[in-house]
């Protein structure tokens, strides 16, 4: 098999794409991938099969795993420095804004807002998000028809569907669900065919990303990001009580971005326990948790919020930085022992597997951000989002332009719907 290496596209081509998804990527790590897959320069770059074998990596990473998804995609587009080009590009919007209200936090702690302002961000929010899962229902609609096409895969796409709602915020559960299918695809093999072997797609096109680093590069930047997560312990518990502000921020951002599996909600309870009270209180924890809902981007950024909280701009900075340079290192890292095992037989027989799985994981990520959508007049727009997106956006705005329309139709949809209804939130049990 040979591989063909992928034109490269100028950065500021690479700036500007990241930066137009990072303006409407909403509703979390799924809906990130769902936009993300279906973008016109994605297919040229990495097909169906390998973009869900990339996904199902990022998976089994520490850190945010959309976020990690970018940087992949960068590198294998911009070369080099294309993952760092579309990381800063599609974290910049949410960062900056999060910082400048973490700052305005820390310089104006008694600062409240209106109760109507509130009410018009939650209609806004409650579109917004509406809009979100319907892109990444169709993504996984798209997805699964095209990553499970017989009995196995599809008893795997929807047996990790399953097993990831029966049991939610199990860190370890999405790396043992995409082994359990890899190893169950190479078993059927050896039942089936006598040998571990086949094909997740077309082998021309899934051998054309080629990956910027080598082996021994992959080998430094994993290096770097173990180095750095123990040198920074010590230094914490060397200085004590009397740890400079730059210490006390970046340490537990990068312990917990190094450690926590899953994102979203799964890092939630790491950041109660290693900062509250010490960098924010529980109330300013809660704001910055309601502010990053309400933005594009990465969640991860909520940490530009807290540092920002703490020690204004230069202490975002530091808290974001600390958040994000573990699944930056590691994603550069584990990138060029991806692109070797692609070629393999073996390997192909394990994606098939992995990526059927991979595939469920969206499924279940549908039916649980559905849980968002906890009144009737927000699931309606859900739906009428869906049908846009779904069956008439392509046709109307063309695929370019179907994210964010669709984005914008549900964030238009929730000042009448929910101004109407006066009833988009969720009823306290």
């Amino acid at each position: 098999m040979m591989a063909l290496a992928t034109p490269r596209v100028p950065l500021r081509t690479v700036a500007a794409r990241f930066l137009s998804l990072g303006l409407i990527a909403f509703g979390g790590p799924p809906a990130h991938v769902a936009l993300m897959q279906i973008q016109e320069w994605r297919a040229p770059l990495i097909d169906d099969a390998s973009f869900a074998s990339l996904f199902a990596l990022t998976q089994c990473l520490p850190g945010p795993s959309s976020t990690q998804l970018v940087i992949a995609l960068g590198l294998l587009m911009g070369g080099p420095f294309g993952g760092i080009v579309a990381f800063a590009s599609f974290a910049a919007f949410a960062m900056l804004m999060m910082t400048l209200l973490g700052s305005i936090m820390h310089a104006a702690v008694d600062l409240d807002f209106s109760e109507s302002a509130m009410t018009l961000l939650n209609w806004l929010q409650s579109g917004i998000t509406a809009a979100a899962v319907a892109i990444v229902a169709a993504a996984a609609l798209k997805l699964s028809t095209a990553l499970a096409t017989e009995p196995l895969t599809q008893m795997l796409n929807v047996m990790a569907a399953v097993f990831t709602l029966l049991l939610p915020g199990r860190s370890w559960l999405l790396p043992v669900i995409l082994g359990a299918a890899g190893i169950a695809s190479v078993v059927h093999a050896k039942l089936t065919l006598g040998r571990v072997g086949g094909s997740i797609g077309d082998v021309k096109t899934l051998s054309q990303a080629s990956i910027p680093f080598s082996m021994v590069g992959g080998v430094v930047f994993l290096g770097v990001w173990f180095a750095l997560l123990v040198g920074l312990l010590v230094l914490r518990i060397s200085f004590g009580d009397a740890a400079p502000w730059w210490l006390l921020l970046i340490e537990p951002f990068y312990r917990i971005g190094s450690l926590v599996w899953g994102g979203g909600p799964v890092v939630i309870p790491m950041m109660i326990n290693d900062l509250v009270p010490s960098i924010v209180s529980n109330t300013q924890f809660l704001q910055g948790l309601a502010f990053v809902q309400a933005m594009p981007g990465p969640n991860f950024n909520v940490s530009a919020f807290l540092g920002g909280v703490f020690g204004g701009p230069a202490g975002a900075f530091t808290a974001w930085v600390g958040m994000f340079l573990p699944g930056i290192l590691l994603i550069h890292g584990v990138l060029p022992f991806w692109g070797a095992l692609r070629g393999s037989q073996l390997a192909q027989t394990i994606l098939k597997g992995v990526n059927a799985a991979a595939s469920g994981l969206v499924v279940a990520a549908v039916f649980s951000l559905f849980q968002e959508l906890c009144s009737l007049p927000q699931q309606s727009i859900g739906l009428l989002c869906f049908a846009f997106h779904h069956l008439f956006g392509t046709q109307i705005v063309g695929s370019k332009l179907n994210p964010p329309m669709t984005v914008l139709l549900g964030a238009l949809l929730g000042f009448p719907i929910c101004g109407l209804t006066g009833n988009c939130g969720c009823t306290a049990k």
